[in-house]
């Protein structure tokens, strides 16, 4: 597996983290979250809000073990959700950190609350992953994100190919009609797809505040029908 040198500098502790739910690719509805009280992890969903009933209306159904919506759960959560990444204890695991952004020797300075939002402990079968929004961030921080909705853009040419550092174009799209917060992923005037909407918001709101946002392509994987392209971002804070 091949990566682009950049490289998380500023590991960010959360203490939120957005619990998500797709379909085959996708919308992504919040419909709960992770919080994280100085220690003790807290799960609860939201189910209220509008994302989780448009996430039922498409078949969503609560974590097995964590079924009851109107209810908190303290007891086993982390270890839950930590069986979703890769363990500390594999031989592999410095190339996990690689995957995720980081240097293979850093997992001593990342908690696993973080390590959990920076891998979103995503699993093929249930649809599930948990986000880190970086709503709370403050630059300067970097992260590496999966690009969304690349079904609906250009590689649909499978032709197309890209190379590890790439320099990636962010432009807004205000008038999207789906997302006003929505962000093109471009690379060499192709538009790869965009930035989850989980994250835009906050990216948006970061430019309107005068950081200087930037991007490149960071890693490539899946099929050659139905690529995955993942992109590193830098955020640095304002002049």
């Amino acid at each position: 597996m091949m990566f682009a040198r950049n490289r998380i500098q500023n590991i960010q502790e959360p203490t939120i983290l957005k619990l998500v739910w797709n379909v085959r690719g996708k919308t992504r509805f919040i419909v709960g979250e992770l919080e994280n009280l100085k220690g003790e992890v807290i799960l609860r969903y939201f189910p209220t809000s509008n994302d989780y009933n448009r996430a039922v209306e498409k078949g969503f159904e609560p974590l097995r073990g964590f079924m009851n919506p109107q209810k908190e759960y303290r007891e086993g959560v982390m270890d839950y959700f930590m069986s979703r990444i890769t363990s500390r204890d594999r031989d592999d695991f410095g190339l996990y950190l690689e995957t995720l952004g980081f240097e293979p020797n850093m997992g001593d300075a990342i908690s696993d609350f973080a390590l959990l939002g920076y891998g979103e402990g995503r699993l093929p079968s249930d649809g599930f992953q948990v986000i880190n929004s970086f709503e709370d961030a403050m630059p300067a921080f970097e992260f590496v994100t999966e690009v969304a909705a690349t079904m609906h853009c250009d590689t649909n040419d499978i032709s197309i190919d890209f190379k590890f550092e790439d320099p990636v174009e962010l432009v807004r799209e205000p008038d999207n009609r789906f997302d006003e917060f929505a962000i093109k992923v471009i690379i060499n005037k192709c538009h790869l797809g965009y930035i989850n909407r989980i994250q835009a918001k906050t990216i948006c709101t970061l430019m309107d505040q005068g950081h200087v946002v930037s991007s490149q392509l960071y890693r490539k994987n899946g099929r050659a029908s139905a690529p995955r392209y993942f992109i590193f971002v830098n955020v640095q804070q304002s002049n």
